[in-house]
């Protein structure tokens, strides 16, 4: 990962995807990427998408590879 603005860059993608991809079907429905005590925020809506990121681990077949900036 290049610095801590991928996961959002990712985050933002995939919740553009998804609010573009249920168009056709679930005009309405909110997506959101909040935390999963808060992604209803008070509203009564009976249908959400809520984008939450819960586990991330380090690629096991690219640990022990060379960093392609220090090979020479």
């Amino acid at each position: 990962m290049s610095n801590s603005l991928g996961i959002a860059a990712v985050t933002a993608t995939l919740h553009n995807l998804i609010e573009k991809g249920i168009e056709p079907e679930g005009a309405g429905i909110p997506v959101t990427t909040r935390p999963p005590d808060k992604a209803r925020n008070g509203a009564n809506t009976p249908n959400q998408i809520n984008l939450f990121l819960y586990q991330t681990m380090p690629n096991s077949a690219w640990r022990n590879m060379d960093i392609p900036r220090q090979v020479r």
